[in-house]
This record gives C-alpha cells, structure tokens and sequence, in this order.
C-alpha cells in the first residue's frame, strides 16, 4: 500500500457524511473518537518523498520525520481531514502542531498534554486532560458522550488490538508464516480505516494465515526499536539483508496495541490507567531513585518479547535529531547486550536516499548473527 491509496477508504466515507480527524502518536485515546463516531486516522510522512514545503516552516535540524508529516499536509495530502489531535510529547511535535493549525486551520484541533513521569498524581492529571478532551468532542460534533458509548468504543478497540495480537502470533514461528513488511503493510491498512472495518480485515488475515503454509530458510530473527517506521521499504530493506524482522518496539508497531484497556464502571479510569502504566515509550520514567530499577520499569518488558519472540539481535533505529530517542540508546544498548543480544545502531534522516549505506551495515549485522 502507498501513501497516497490508504486514504481511499475514508475519502469514501467522509464525501457520505462521516467525520475523520488524524492524530499522532500512540497515546492519542483513539476510544474517545470512536465513541463521538469520529473516524480516527493515523497522520504519516513518506520516506519516500523529498521534503520541500515544511522547510519554508522549520529549520532542516528539526526531526524530519515531523517534518514530513507535515510537508505532506501542506501539499494537500491531508485535506479531507476534518480536524487533527496530537499529544504533547516532544517539543518538536509540538511546535509543528501549532504552525499546522495556524498555517491549515483545521475545524477541530486539539493537543493532549501527556505526564511524562508516571507519579500519583499523573493520573488526575491525565484525567483531567481527557476530560477536556471529551468536552472539546462535545463541542466539535454536538453530541454528548456518554459512559456506554465510551464503552462499546474501549470494546472495539479492544477487540482490534486483541487481533493484532494474534496477528503477531505467526512471527513467533521459526521460519515465520508472517514477515514484517506484511505486517507493516496490515498495520498502516489498519491504522486507515474505521476500527470495525479494521477488525473485519484482521479477522480475515488471520484465516488467511492459519492456512498459509510456512517456507523459507531459517535466518537470524530481529527486534526493530525506535522511531516510527510507517515505510513498509525500511522493514525490507531489513529482510533483504537477510533477516526476519519477528517483533518490533516502535509507536507504529506494539506500542499501539499491546494492551488493553481496562473495562471499568467509569470507562475513563481504564483509559487512564493504560496510557500512564502500560503505554510504554521513551517519553516516560517512573518516581523511582536506584538506576538499576529505573531501567526495570522502562525496559523489563523487552525480556518478555525477546523471551516469547526468540530474538537473536536488535536493530535500535531512530531518525536524526530524536533526542527522546538517543537518551535512551546508551542504557538500553547496555540492556540488551546484559540479555547476550547484539545490537546495531542506525540513525537515518527518514529518507530512502539513505538507503545504501543503510544496507551496508544492516548487511554486515546480520552476516555476524549467522
């Protein structure tokens, strides 16, 4: 699927009468869309593209990845969107954000500010923010959001991360029955469409592959960490060199899905708790003083997945200027190695031209796990 195809669907819907607004991020509460029967739509760049517009915008040393998304937005990309949500959290993100409603003026806009520290009081916080949030709903579509529909909404939503859980399952075989550039290719289909047509197409898929019969050779099998990767050509660049990409940590990936949100009698205290306590990124860190523990509660539950997906080495990925990113590189880089995991560190500045010297390296990663 390319760029400019995923929008096809909710182009369709939106001449009919729906309402769809983009977001970024994974900690955007996608439930409280769906509940308002707002089409939520995830907001990308393209690796492909050269960007020019953004540039008259922000300097070339903002995170170009950031950039992109919006060179793609001023080049009408995204102007079937009737409105756009991002949380808070990079100041880069930020500042693109504001110029994106000044420059595009949007219907709706909206920015969640996200507690960076996972503390007592980051909950109240963060309710409180989302109630903002359902109150700014409210006011965009006119409809009044109560607590059933917030709960058949977390249902939904539920039911697709539950699939794409599944879906992850047939990566755990050796050879896979999966690769990951047709995961990568779901997951963007996925991220495009209403989450009830979302979780038809999962479903399908996942009957699809029960029957698929497994072939290839055995190759080394890698965790891909970092940055957004929303180029399903990254991920083949990867298994061209002669890898199978079994398990990712990124935002567009198993951060997104992995778990669900609770089903409590106050809908919105489930969706607090899975956005503070199991949405896991960079971004956060925990009211603890020992260093060693601080690394447990960030990074303990990459064991598991190297653990469940028999990984045998990491490509730790991130786009230039990422500074959440390259904070952690050192600690986790150190974490994984304690594991007896290789790691490879590639910075790329979100383009294909850095391709090339990408596969070089990538290359000779993979010879040495062989």
């Amino acid at each position: 699927m390319h760029f400019d195809d995923r929008s096809r669907r909710v182009r369709t819907l939106k001449s009919d009468g729906e309402k769809v607004v983009g977001y970024f991020c994974c900690y955007v509460p996608l439930e409280l869309l769906t509940a308002q029967r707002i089409i939520p739509y995830r907001i990308w760049g393209s690796m492909q593209d050269t960007i020019s517009k953004a540039n008259q915008h922000f300097a070339t040393t903002a995170c170009p990845y950031a950039r992109s998304c919006f060179d793609h937005a001023l080049k009408g990309s995204y102007d079937f969107l009737d409105g756009v949500i991002g949380p808070k959290t990079c100041d880069t993100f930020e500042k693109m954000f504001q110029v994106w409603r000044y420059e595009l003026k949007p219907s709706f806009s909206h920015v969640i500010h996200v507690p960076n520290a996972v503390h007592p009081s980051s909950y109240a916080f963060l309710r409180s923010e989302l109630i903002y949030f359902k109150n700014s709903l409210e006011s965009f579509t006119g409809r009044r959001l109560s607590d059933n529909d917030l709960k058949d909404a977390i249902s939904l939503h539920n039911e697709n991360r539950s699939l794409m859980r599944q879906l992850y399952e047939f990566r755990k075989e050796t050879p896979p029955r999966i690769t990951g550039a047709e995961i990568a290719r779901i997951l963007i289909e996925a991220m495009s469409l209403p989450v009830q047509e979302s979780n038809l197409m999962l479903e399908r898929k996942i009957e699809e592959l029960k029957s698929r019969t497994r072939h290839g050779t055995i190759k080394p099998r890698l965790l891909i960490w970092g940055t957004p990767v929303d180029d399903v050509s990254f991920i083949e660049l990867i298994e061209d060199c002669g890898a199978d990409v079994v398990m990712d940590d990124t935002c567009i990936g198993s951060r997104y899905f992995w778990h669900d949100v609770a089903e409590t009698d106050d809908p919105l205290d489930g969706i607090v708790e899975r956005y503070i306590d199991k949405t896991i990124c960079p971004l956060k860190f925990w009211d603890v003083n020992d260093h060693k523990q601080d690394l447990e509660k960030r990074y303990s539950y990459l064991r598991q997945y190297v653990a469940d997906f028999n990984v045998e080495g990491v490509i730790m990925q991130m786009v230039t200027y990422c500074a959440i990113h390259a904070l952690d590189v050192p600690d986790l880089k150190d974490y994984f190695n304690e594991m007896g995991l290789p790691v490879s560190i590639l910075e790329h500045d979100y383009s294909v031209a850095t391709f090339p010297s990408l596969r070089t390296r990538i290359q000779a990663f993979v010879e040495m796990l062989e």
